[in-house]
């Protein structure tokens, strides 16, 4: 018996894990999220799985859109400055 202690995986702050915390918080599977937003369930999953989509801009906007996601949080992974606390789903105007 191994007596190796073995850390906790921390998913790293990537566009993919942000799609999977947003789809999640929302309480959405992949098919539904991508429909949302007009975007093949399909590409979505890759997108999830760590690709990234030709148009990031575009995308980003589309998502943000639809779901009322702080842009720079999606994009980026840090909160436009002055957003309210806790939220990347805080609504953006």
């Amino acid at each position: 018996m191994s007596t190796q202690t073995i850390d906790a995986w921390v998913p790293t702050n990537t566009f993919g894990t942000r799609l999977v915390l947003l789809r999640r918080e929302l309480g959405l599977n992949v098919k539904e999220a991508a429909a949302r937003t007009g975007i093949h369930y399909a590409t979505w999953s890759t997108w999830e799985n760590g690709r990234k989509p030709s148009d990031m801009a575009g995308v980003v906007e589309r998502i943000a859109e639809e779901f009322g996601v702080d842009r720079n949080w999606l994009m980026w992974g840090v909160p436009t400055p002055g957003a309210p606390e806790g939220a990347p789903l805080q609504p953006t105007d």
